[in-house]
């Protein structure tokens, strides 16, 4: 048996830690990247750095800066004062790509930002510093929009998973509860031409939702349904699937719960729950997304949190759910389905 050597005092050091008190700094580069559209310029020609400044409309000095730290970070690369895209900022970076998310930068409030800067205000009142889930505000339209290159390959995954379009799967009523843009269900239509959707979620977003769907083609087959989640009934009797995409991490358990309830009576016999959301290990001490995630749900929500499968597993048994079952998809999101009994 192998004898681990104990680590000596020499080989410890603070390093990590300065990198995470730094952090901040990385974000504050990249959204500078993003507003400026830097890595769109260098796609569409303009490589150097006296380029990029009269094309930006930027000082030379803010401009060398700011590319030799997009360098350093692994956006860029530089041959000769020639500034080239990474991989990476070549397919996320670059406006009018189909797979961009820099518009996600801006649909971060500022205020978001400060809030994680008195984030030991909220874990020692356990209260939000900012309110943005119950609020109907610009910013989830712009959250709604920012997020669909990220949520298409899920959407996909969904696809595989239902089985849409193919055998019994097709001709369905899907209900897409707190919908955003749509995304899930539309992509669902796209594989089935005579399945149709129900959307709900707030008036404001509704909007978007529509637009979408307007420019995916499935116009013709989409209703849109305004309201609270938590107030509004979702129907009785009505539904073959129900999608539920990020929002029970909105909530606390009790509230979580009661929306699977309304989910179900929604439902007909033998019809599907979708549930899409960041899933903590069941130790809550590995899976690092959902547990940074949860930091961010403890901000700006008054009960939100991220959950293991088992507490999912554990109210959508008390609702009268079966065969729950767990899908690891690509990404940090997870799928989990259960059957109406």
């Amino acid at each position: 048996m192998a004898i681990k050597s104990p680590i000596s005092e020499e080989s410890i050091t603070p390093d990590t830690i300065f990198e995470m008190l730094h952090g901040f700094w990385l974000t504050g580069i990249l959204k500078a990247g993003i507003e400026l559209e830097i890595f769109t310029k260098i796609a569409y020609g303009h490589k150097t750095i006296d380029k990029i400044a009269e094309a930006s409309e930027s000082s030379r000095r803010g401009i060398r800066i700011l590319l030799n730290a997009l360098c350093a970070i692994g956006l860029l690369t530089k041959s000769r004062d020639i500034y080239s895209l990474t991989p990476t900022a070549d397919k996320f970076l670059v406006k009018n790509k189909e797979t961009y998310i820099g518009s996600f930068s801006s649909a971060i409030p500022l205020a978001h930002w400060e809030a994680f800067g008195r984030m030991a205000e909220a874990v020692k009142s356990g209260k939000p510093i900012v309110d943005f889930i119950s609020c109907e505000s610009k910013e989830w339209e712009e959250v709604a929009l920012s997020l669909i290159p990220l949520a298409l390959p899920v959407a996909d995954a969904l696809c595989d998973i239902i089985g849409i379009g193919r055998g019994d799967k097709t001709g369905l009523k899907i209900l897409d509860v707190a919908c955003g843009s749509g995304i899930y269900g539309y992509t669902l239509l796209k594989h089935d031409p005579k399945s149709s959707v129900t959307g709900i979620d707030r008036q404001n977003v509704l909007k978007v939702a529509e637009n979408v769907a307007q420019k995916m083609g499935v116009a013709d087959r989409v209703v849109h349904r305004p309201g609270d989640i938590l107030a509004m009934t979702y129907g009785h009797n009505e539904f073959d699937i129900a999608i539920v995409s990020h929002i029970l991490q909105g909530f606390g358990p009790e509230k979580g719960r009661r929306i699977l309830e309304k989910v179900y009576k929604a439902l007909i016999s033998g019809g599907m729950v979708v549930i899409n959301d960041f899933v903590a290990d069941e130790e809550r001490s590995i899976a690092k997304y959902p547990l940074l995630f949860a930091c961010y749900m403890l901000i700006v929500t008054e009960d939100g949190d991220t959950y293991t499968f088992s507490e999912f597993k554990s109210w959508l048994d008390e609702v009268g759910f079966i065969d729950v079952t767990k899908h690891d998809i690509s990404g940090e999101s997870t799928l989990i389905t259960a059957i109406k009994g």
